[in-house]
């Protein structure tokens, strides 16, 4: 009998491409999670460069530096592209009418029933985690063959390659999380993964995640030094 629970690796739950617009008061670490797993997702679904997949995701152009994707007038304010409006331009007035309702000093919105509000406050939240979506992204693609030797040992029943694109990735991020990066509190990460796991995987993908990570945590500090090892053989 397995300690893990019943699961279906074959069951493959479909990512929706679209990126998931956060709450109204996000967490940014909690949402870099969010993108980078879609992120992760289209890599190991299309095998597409990373690049290309980052910049269908990400706001801000990497080569050009400005905002991109997104209502045009909102990204002109916040890149500081418009200099001098005429008053009765209507860019101008919807400028106005932001700055009327977010206050970017304390980056709040000063009314948060306010449609427009809401829009300006995610895209600033967005800003601030693109830096976690790019990290998290590339530290998992450049580290996801070992991520993949560390799953299959504490999860051997499953191969790596039939678990569902999702609950794979998932496992990927958090590892990375704790096992490379180790930044992040293990029982955050791990908390954060089953969340993701709800969010997008199947019905047994929470208890699957939580089961794999569970016994890896039991085993960390040995799985840190396998890492660590395979880092300085590189």
């Amino acid at each position: 009998m397995s300690d893990y629970p019943e699961f279906d690796p074959t069951n493959e739950n479909i990512i929706n491409r679209e990126v998931i617009e956060p709450e109204a008061t996000p967490d940014i670490r909690s949402l870099a999670r969010r993108v980078a797993l879609q992120v992760l997702y289209q890599l190991d679904s299309a095998q597409h460069p990373i690049e290309e997949v980052l910049r269908y995701y990400l706001i801000v152009d990497d080569f050009s530096g400005k905002i991109i994707e997104i209502d045009p007038e909102i990204a002109a304010m916040i890149s500081g592209t418009v200099r001098q409006l005429d008053l009765d331009n209507p860019i101008a007035q919807r400028i106005h009418h932001y700055h009327q309702v977010f206050d970017a000093t304390t980056g709040l919105a000063r009314d948060t029933q306010n449609d427009a509000a809401l829009r300006v406050y995610r895209l600033i939240k967005y800003l601030e985690a693109e830096p976690h979506i790019l990290r998290l992204s590339h530290g998992v693609v450049a580290s996801r063959e070992r991520l993949d030797v560390i799953l299959q040992t504490y999860a051997p029943e499953f191969p790596i390659n039939q678990v569902a694109i999702v609950d794979r990735n998932v496992l990927r991020l958090a590892l990375y999380e704790i096992g490379i990066e180790a930044q992040t509190p293990t029982s955050v990460a791990i908390d954060e993964a089953v969340n993701l796991a709800q969010l997008f995987g199947a019905e047994g993908s929470p208890r699957f995640v939580n089961g794999v990570l569970g016994n890896i945590f039991m085993h960390l500090d040995e799985v840190r030094l396998m890492l660590q090892a395979d880092d300085l053989a590189q």
